[in-house]
């Protein structure tokens, strides 16, 4: 039946995204917040990152991962170390408990490490301001392009982080034309998604809804429209270069330490090097590109709504400020 029904639309995906329980919809491109409400923290000033051009938010960051391997390495992968010695020397248990526990405490960490030193040089994300895109990395020298409007924020909670903002973008069926419409389905039961967090302090549903303002102005506006003002923000709130993750605390330098952090640190840093931009990527980033036939129309948000951010709610105003309703 399915597979009768063609590909999947963007739509439709969409709309799978919205049942899932783990994720909430934020206002989209066309919305924008509350302008007395807006803040932001981030020195801008690493023109590599940050500039009239384009935004890449994950140049020159630590890979992702790399605190998950702190533990597995640090405290798992040397605790069954600890608890496989000691079986050995003192007769505990079979062959097969000791074998069941390398693959357990000595095999998963490795098969973790592999995994997300494959993942590192896959690339990042490229916001292009001049051209109104957003382009995603697929390895060395490979990337996808999508139109900044088509894209859809979401704040996605769970086991693992508190909500962070992940943005989605259509899938391109003609990409797959190898797939028939079934398998099509079968794959892709989401768009395109991308986590879209700058700064550890991007967390919770507020800090969702600031950081994706803060893309918004930008592809709207420029760098000029993203700049910290210190006297909108608290005076405890530092204003800083934004990364990720956050600093270490004592517990996780100890299991930096334990787990060989620093080698861990250079072969993800070392295999992320790899990546590298398509020339055409480079091209549209270029300041003065010849940007014919693409539609650089920055996104104006409508003048008769804005959305407040009320801790994990959503207030709708109008442009006086009174609450409405919008659906």
């Amino acid at each position: 039946m399915s597979e009768s029904l063609g590909k999947p639309t963007y739509e439709e995906l969409l709309e799978n995204v919205r049942r899932n329980s783990e994720y909430s919809e934020l206002p989209g491109v066309e919305i924008s917040m509350w302008p007395e409400d807006v803040s932001f923290y981030d020195d801008l000033s690493n023109q590599e990152r940050f500039n009239e051009q384009f935004l890449e938010p994950a140049k020159g960051q630590p890979p992702e991962g790399g605190y998950l391997l702190y533990f597995l390495f640090g405290a798992w992968h040397n605790l069954g170390v600890i608890v496989l010695l000691h079986g050995l020397i003192f007769d505990i248990g079979t062959w097969g408990d000791f074998f069941i526990g390398c693959a357990l405490f000595l095999l998963f960490p490795w098969l973790i490490f592999l995994a997300l030193w494959w993942a590192a040089k896959v690339g990042g994300v490229r916001f292009n301001r001049q051209a109104q895109l957003v382009h995603i990395g697929m390895g060395p020298g490979k990337a996808r392009t999508y139109a900044w409007r088509d894209v859809m924020p979401f704040m996605r909670s769970g086991i693992e982080t508190s909500g962070r903002l992940e943005l989605f973008l259509p899938i391109y069926p003609e990409l797959y034309t190898r797939l028939s419409d079934k398998h099509f389905r079968s794959i892709h039961r989401e768009p395109t998604g991308i986590n879209a967090t700058l700064d550890f302090r991007d967390h919770g549903p507020e800090g969702c809804m600031h950081r994706f303002e803060f893309y918004r102005r930008y592809m709207e506006q420029g760098l000029d429209a993203v700049q910290p003002d210190p006297d909108k923000l608290p005076s405890d709130l530092e204003i800083r270069e934004p990364h990720l993750p956050m600093s270490r605390g004592p517990v996780l330098k100890v299991l930096h330490f334990l787990a060989g952090g620093p080698l861990i640190d250079w072969a993800l840093r070392k295999r992320a090097e790899k990546f590298y931009w398509p020339e055409e990527v480079e091209r549209l980033c270029a300041p003065g590109a010849d940007l014919s036939g693409i539609d650089t129309t920055p996104v104006k948000p409508r003048a008769d709504i804005f959305y407040r951010a009320r801790g994990a709610h959503i207030d709708f105003v109008d442009a006086k400020g009174k609450t409405v309703s919008w659906n």
